[in-house]
């Protein structure tokens, strides 16, 4: 019995770091992101001005110049550099990017592998909001100007931000996994709602509710990879290697999961 106990520890320690090829890191990726996933996005060193991700959705994503040189490799995959002024990546407005309808909110999961560079300033992960103004904020991945992750969730109807942020500061200038989940449940306890995940682990963070808040609304702005909509707000400077979303309320067991796939295809000490 102790000898076929060693056999399995053996095979999980394997498991947890055999490389993967990036047909079947995508194939587990999208397996554990579910059937309402909405964004898989990997870099894979070769596109120009646009790629096209691997969800099943297949959406384009649109970059503000081609992005031929800023891939670089990493492990079995590439890391994309952003120069945090000018380089980001859009998408038109579609409906299953947003999860609200004014009235309630649907489950959300997000995951994204970056390496953040040390920067007083806000910087955007993956975002549905439109730079500045109001009338079309939806929701936001985000590091805020302190050096904390976040995610946001906005009612334009009452104009009711609802926010859940780390409680420490974020490692910036090495591979990170920064995850969110927010279970939908909309309402003045909002926020509540969302946990926030480092490394596949869930982190201390502080949630602030609004008592106006009751759904985010499906506004007409479009996605955005590296900043706000309009390119030029909240900059992304440093690299990402994965942006993942998903129309779900990943479970911690699952952002485990997903920590493990990156070790093995990106070959990331995470």
């Amino acid at each position: 019995m102790a000898g076929g106990m060693q056999r399995l520890l053996k095979l999980g320690r394997r498991d947890d770091t055999e490389p993967l090829a990036r047909a079947a890191f995508l194939a587990r990726m999208s397996g554990l992101l579910g059937a309402n996933q909405r964004l898989l996005y990997v870099p894979n060193g070769t596109d120009t001005t646009t790629s096209v991700e691997s969800s099943t959705v297949g959406r384009t994503i649109t970059w503000d110049a081609t992005i031929a040189a800023r891939a670089s490799a990493l492990g079995n995959g590439y890391g994309q550099s952003f120069n945090g002024t000018t380089q980001y990546g859009s998408m038109p407005d579609a409906d299953d990017m947003s999860f609200g309808n004014g009235s309630v909110d649907q489950p959300v999961g997000v995951l994204v592998l970056a390496n953040v560079t040390d920067t007083a300033a806000s910087r955007d992960f993956l975002t549905k909001w439109d730079g500045p103004v109001a009338a079309a904020r939806e929701w936001n991945f985000s590091v805020n100007g302190s050096d904390q992750f976040r995610f946001e969730v906005y009612d334009e109807v009452t104009d009711a931000l609802v926010t859940n942020v780390s409680t420490a500061t974020i490692p910036q200038g090495s591979w990170c996994l920064f995850g969110a989940t927010y279970d939908g449940r909309g309402g003045t306890t909002a926020a509540n709602g969302i946990t926030l995940y480092v490394n596949g682990a869930a982190v201390s963070s502080t949630a602030t509710n609004h008592a106006s808040y009751t759904a985010m609304s499906n506004t007409t702005v479009g996605a955005a990879i590296g900043a706000r909509n309009v390119g030029t707000v909240a900059p992304m400077a440093g690299s990402l290697a994965l942006v993942a979303l998903t129309q779900k309320a990943l479970t911690a067991s699952e952002h485990a999961q997903m920590r493990s796939l990156c070790r093995r295809f990106f070959g990331v000490a995470i």
